[in-house]
């Protein structure tokens, strides 16, 4: 049966699927699946024309949104994993740099509101989202504002 599942899907899947809550046993934990089929992974770039087109596409107005992250990945050629690691303290905007001083591992730092809620034992997920939404909400906008000065530099 496994082996018929991984012609179809690699075990990455239920890895990704136990994570995030929607399986509970790992039933490939001690099994030898047999790698039938060879993967075919998307290519993970932009080529020249469809850089150029997501760069016209940018709305990069006054309020920063998620395409100031696009244009800065843009135009510094950084990692993934690098990209998931800018924080605001990472900005110098009185020399205009950008410190690449660690990453994220965005498959491992995966962490479901149903695992925080029973570590931290409140009653249900609504608890949890409540009380830490407004400190999320606070570090978002001294980062945007920290960000949208210094990604205006960059253009």
């Amino acid at each position: 049966m496994l082996n018929t599942y991984a012609e179809t899907h690699e075990k990455q899947t239920v890895l990704d699927a136990l994570e995030e809550c929607l399986l509970t046993i790992d039933a490939t934990g001690k099994v030898a699946i047999e790698e039938t089929v060879t993967r075919h992974h998307k290519i993970k770039y932009f080529n020249q024309q469809q850089l150029t087109k997501l760069l016209n596409q940018l709305n990069l107005g006054k309020e920063l949104s998620i395409d100031y992250f696009f244009l800065l990945v843009a135009k510094t050629d950084l990692r993934f994993n690098e990209d998931l690691g800018i924080t605001s303290d990472v900005f110098d905007l009185s020399r205009l740099t950008l410190s690449v001083n660690k990453t994220r591992d965005y498959k491992s730092t995966k962490v479901s509101i149903a695992s925080v809620t029973q570590r931290l034992g409140h009653s249900n997920m609504n608890t949890t989202q409540r009380t830490y939404l407004h400190d999320t909400q606070a570090l978002e906008n001294a980062n945007t504002d920290k960000i949208m000065r210094y990604l205006k530099t960059l253009m």
